[in-house]
């Protein structure tokens, strides 16, 4: 298997995991909480779209999302559901522009 063929399965693989969980989010339950000094489901979700824009600043690819919820507590920043949908679909973009644009081979580890 080649280099960019294995980083497109595992991305595949991420969210289609992440998808179960992704997709069940709603406006109706952004709100739920384990108990009162838990993080809501809209505010745990609102981050993954950070980070995972965050991340491709690692790789060359500069961000326009910014910070609001690491390091932060939970202030409402997840209520908008569909905006922490679109950073997630605008970093999983990102990563697919990181993955094409990767060289097809395997590096060797032991050079």
């Amino acid at each position: 298997m080649m280099y960019k063929e294995f980083l497109q399965n595992i991305f595949m693989q991420n969210q289609l995991t992440s998808s179960f969980a992704f997709n069940k989010i709603s406006d109706d339950n952004a709100g739920y909480r384990l108990n009162d000094r838990a993080a809501s489901v809209g505010f745990i979700y609102r981050p993954i779209g950070e980070t995972i824009n965050l991340y491709s600043t690692f790789f060359g690819y500069p961000t326009d999302v910014p910070n609001t919820t690491m390091g932060q507590t939970d202030d409402g920043q997840g209520k908008n559901i569909e905006e922490s949908k679109r950073l997630v679909q605008k970093g999983y973009a990102v990563w697919q522009e990181i993955i094409e644009s990767t060289p097809d081979f395997f590096p060797s580890i032991y050079n």
